[in-house]
């Protein structure tokens, strides 16, 4: 092996009953652009979840008290600027971009290396969907009014 096919191309390589051909070097573009996707999903992911502790801890912290939020009838505060003025779920996108960032070196013969970034992006949709009720049911008018400040989803101006 030249190296680049990660662990799975390791284990292919190994299998007795796999073909020569099964395991190939990934070309030295692929293995940047797996780099960027990880490195992207990873500033997403820590980047929008510290914003968010740190937003819970202090609200007045200097990093976050300049971003938009709703005051709401729970005594609460939703926040509405920063990366989460991008998606309601803006950390389940990094996430997600990691999820597929792991299955990417094993390339596309095949769709099971796959599976757990499918598998994940199921999961992280039905998360959302779920999170959404109880909020919804939690925050009541608030909730509408957030939603339509921060219309999408998870993906911004996708979902």
């Amino acid at each position: 092996m030249a190296g680049g096919e990660g662990c799975a191309g390791w284990w292919v390589d190994r299998r007795p009953d796999a073909p020569p051909s099964a395991s190939q070097p990934l070309p030295p573009a692929a293995i940047a652009a797996i780099l960027v996707l990880n490195l992207v999903g990873y500033t997403i992911f820590r980047g929008s979840n510290s914003q968010k502790d740190a937003f819970r801890r202090d609200p007045r912290d200097p990093a976050v008290a300049a971003l938009p939020s709703i005051p709401t009838a729970a005594g609460r505060r939703l926040l509405a600027g920063g990366w989460w003025g991008l998606a309601r779920h803006i950390n389940y996108f990094g996430d997600w971009l990691l999820a597929l960032s792991w299955c990417a070196p094993c390339g596309v013969a095949s769709p099971v290396p796959h599976f757990y970034a499918f598998y994940f992006a199921a999961l992280l949709l039905h998360r959302d969907r779920r999170d959404g009720a109880s909020c919804a049911a939690k925050y009541g008018a608030d909730w509408d009014r957030y939603c339509a400040l921060v219309p999408w989803r998870i993906v911004p101006y996708v979902y």
